[in-house]
């Protein structure tokens, strides 16, 4: 078996609870510290295994708060003993302790396993994901930032005073998810440095700067203190996070060698089922993960170039070919492990000196090892024997049909395999031609029985490669019949005669009056019978009609027919001089046969046609039994005019509206009113039209406005009732309707007159009585026509009565 080993030395995670017996007889619900051996306990700040909480294991209790993350299998496969962080909105925060300010002069180092969701790059720029993090707040030059942040790799990012130093590497291209990272900051010695999986991978120099700022520690993400976003969440990480471990000091090599070492242990070995390779053999290439990695993948490149892709933990590869075999097992998109092997020798075929295998052939049957490097022991089948042979020619005479089968023994001390190969010599077959008799009709087939020759091909003398041909002359018609092996077989058949088989009749036709249509039946048919009873070979038609004939020789009976029919010479269409109204147009139809043909003297050829303009046009109506010219005028009347003034005023005085349009021609009148006499009566102001229609039909349409006069209210100053006829009224102009108020009162604001029961003048008199001479006031109220609002008059008059 073949193995290719990769060995992290370590043991699985451990759980350590100390207490004493008596205590835990007599104590309920206490609860043990989960800080295993190698877990430092001098300096020891934090401690969050996170196994079923995000709590502080250490002595110091600084339990974190869990948004969003949700408990998943850590990197053994136990459940609930690591958070999954979705890097959308998950991350637990620490509330910050006094633990964790450091001071200018004070070391600290921080330790995580990760298991980030992806190791390809893609992570845009600017959205770094954090791991461990905590800003200063506010946010501004002179910072306080410590923390792990990722992309495709970590980073360790230390900055205050305006200093800012980071160390970063490229995670190990192991088989393998999960990673353990630590940091350190020694403060004694002024550096930084990272270690990847319990090995220093980088460091760098740093100035002394304190991280002191009283804010939140944040595990998946950070909270960022700047831009308006106060402690807001951003940077969320996308994977697991398990063991988060914080010290005051700096650990030694040898202990962040024995956190590794302890906590972690993976062993992948990339393993064939087989020490040996030869041709044509089968091989499963596997791995044993014991760390349940799920991105391990395979990419297998054979000696064709071919790449095999799988996620699968097993592969089969089938019959191996000639040349090197190339093996990777990729974590990610990483190789983490590959080997090779290779196909080389004791591969060899057999080799027949035909491709097809016909009865009574001879063949020639050896193998690809010429030089006889290998011993070969030969088992043969033939249809009549059964015989061994040793050697590598075997030369044989294909005398009987059935199977013939060769199984090769080669080998030597590495690979021992066999050859089989076999094939079928086919009888002699039998053609049947169909039909099997000499004499065909016109445009028969002539077939082989394909129940006696199962797939086979065939090729005939006529040049078809089907199983029929078409038969188009006498004599000899051959056919090969080839097998699917090859062989070929010839067989053919003699044609005496060929019997003509068809019919066809004019087709359907017109014939003029005194026409007649001869149709003549072949000889080569034996009986004629036409609808009418006719039996003759030659049918003379003089009537128009459907004509069916059915005849028949030895090659069966067939049927055809005609259609005559008998078209007179044109006729007149009618066509007379006409006077159309104007912006009409003229539709001539003209009734024509289907036969008949149209010419007008345009060039126009339709049978339908329609004329806008005035003018004298001709048409020519021909057939095959004549032709007919005939013309006609067309004329175009004028539109009837009236005038009417498109802007008329009603006013006041005007009653009424008279409109008058006086007869002209025995012109006819539709108002848009309805009425329709020559003038119309109107009391409204609008939109009117009236339409005039002469003695030919044609119309004339007009529109005009009637608008109503300017909108203007008098109310009197003096008046004087009396009596003599002059004045002797109070009465307001201007009012149209009865839709207004009046009121009149004397000095004394006694109301006098109100036009109650709409009376719209005051006669100067108080309840019978005449009022006296002198001042009094009015109020009117109205409807202003033009803009459709309430208006309201104040004043006054004299009232005189000399």
């Amino acid at each position: 078996m073949f193995r290719l080993n990769l060995h992290l030395i370590s043991s699985v995670k451990q759980l350590n609870c100390i207490v004493a017996i008596f205590l835990f007889l007599v104590s309920m619900g206490l609860q043990c510290q989960v800080i295993p051996p190698n877990i430092p306990q001098a300096g020891l700040v934090a401690w969050y295994p996170f196994n079923g909480n995000a709590n502080d294991e250490s002595v110091n209790n600084n339990n974190g708060v869990v948004t969003g993350a949700m408990l998943t299998t850590d990197r053994f496969g136990n459940p609930n003993s690591a958070y999954l962080f979705d890097g959308q909105n998950d991350f637990v925060e620490v509330p910050w302790p006094h633990e964790f300010y450091f001071e200018a002069n004070e070391s600290f180092t921080l330790n995580v396993w990760i298991r980030p969701d992806s190791l390809d790059g893609a992570i845009a720029p600017g959205q770094s994901q954090r791991i461990l993090w905590k800003y200063s707040c506010p946010y501004s030059s002179v910072m306080d930032e410590l923390g792990i942040q990722f992309t495709d790799r970590p980073l360790f990012r230390n900055r205050g005073s305006s200093h800012n130093v980071a160390v970063e590497s490229v995670l190990n291209d192991l088989c393998k998810d999960w990673f353990m990272l630590t940091y350190v900051k020694d403060a004694t010695n002024d550096s930084l440095i990272a270690y990847i999986d319990g090995v220093r991978v980088d460091a760098a120099t740093i100035p002394p700067f304190a991280h002191n700022h009283q804010i939140p520690f944040e595990i998946g993400a950070a909270k960022f203190c700047g831009g308006g976003m106060n402690l807001q969440p951003v940077y969320f990480f996308k994977g697991k996070i398990d063991d988060v471990g914080i010290w005051d000091r700096v650990l030694t090599d040898n202990e962040i060698a024995a956190l590794y070492d302890y906590s972690y242990n993976i062993e992948i070995d990339l393993i064939f089922d087989a020490s040996s390779f030869c041709l044509v053999d089968s091989v499963f290439v596997f791995h044993n993960d014991t760390s349940g990695n799920p991105n391990l993948s395979w990419e297998i490149i054979t000696p064709s170039n071919n790449i095999i892709q799988s996620d699968a933990d097993t592969i089969l590869l089938n019959n191996l070919t000639l040349g090197k075999y190339e093996v990777f097992l990729k974590n990610y998109d990483s190789i983490c492990l590959d080997t090779a092997f290779e196909i080389k020798v004791n591969s060899i075929s057999l080799d027949i000196d035909s491709t097809s295998f016909c009865l009574f052939d001879s063949i020639l049957v050896r193998t690809t090892d010429t030089a006889g490097a290998l011993i070969k022991s030969w088992s043969v089948s033939t249809p009549d024997s059964v015989f061994n042979f040793q050697g590598d020619t075997l030369p044989l005479y294909l005398n009987n049909p059935g199977v013939y089968r060769f199984e090769v023994l080669y080998g030597d001390s590495n690979c021992t395999d066999s050859i089989v190969r076999e094939f079928t010599v086919d009888s002699i077959p039998q053609i049947v031609f169909l039909p099997n008799d000499s004499a065909f009709c016109e445009f028969d087939t002539l077939k082989v029985d394909t129940s006696f020759l199962a797939d086979f091909s065939f090729l005939w003398n006529t040049g078809d490669s089907g199983h029929f041909t078409l038969i188009s002359d006498t004599g000899f018609v051959a056919v090969t019949a080839m097998s699917r092996n090859g062989c070929q077989y010839t067989d053919s058949t003699f044609i005496r005669e060929i019997i003509p088989f068809n019919l066809e009749l004019p087709g359907d036709t017109f014939l003029c009056a005194g026409d007649t249509l001869s149709l003549i039946i072949p000889g080569f048919f034996d009986s004629v019978l036409w609808s009418d009873g006719d039996s003759s070979f030659i049918k003379n038609i003089e009537t128009a009609g459907l004509f069916v004939v059915e005849v028949s020789n030895s090659c069966g009976t067939l049927t055809d027919s005609i259609i005559a029919d008998y078209v007179n010479p044109p006729t007149s269409m009618n066509l007379n001089d006409t006077v159309l109204c104007s912006l009409d147009s003229f539709v001539i139809e003209l009734e024509v046969h289907p036969q008949d043909s149209v010419l007008w003297q345009d060039g126009s050829t339709l049978k339908e046609k329609v004329f806008y303009e005035p003018g004298l046009y001709g048409v020519e109506v021909e057939n095959r039994c004549g032709s007919i010219t005939e013309a006609f005028e067309l004329t175009f009347a004028d539109t009837p005019m009236v005038y009417i003034d498109d802007e008329l005023e009603l006013c006041e005085q005007e009653e009424i509206f008279r409109v008058e349009i006086f007869p002209e021609n025995d012109y006819s009148y539709i108002w848009s009113t309805g009425e329709t006499g020559s003038q119309i009566t109107l009391t409204d102001s609008g939109s009117y039209s009236v339409t005039v229609i002469d003695n030919l039909g044609c119309e004339g349409v007009f529109e005009f406005d009637v608008e109503l006069c300017p909108f203007e209210v008098f109310v009197p100053n003096v008046f004087t009732p009396n009596g003599d006829g002059i004045n002797d009224m109070f009465v307001v102009k201007g009012l149209r309707g009865k839709e207004f108020n009046l009121l009149i009162y004397n000095r004394w604001g006694i109301l006098l007159f109100d036009n109650k029961g709409f009376v719209q003048e005051w006669d100067g008199t108080v309840n019978g009585k005449p009022a006296s001479a002198g001042t009094y006031f009015y109020i009117l109220e109205y409807t202003n026509e033009i803009n459709n609002r309430r208006e309201v008059k104040k004043g006054s008059f004299m009232l005189l009565t000399d």
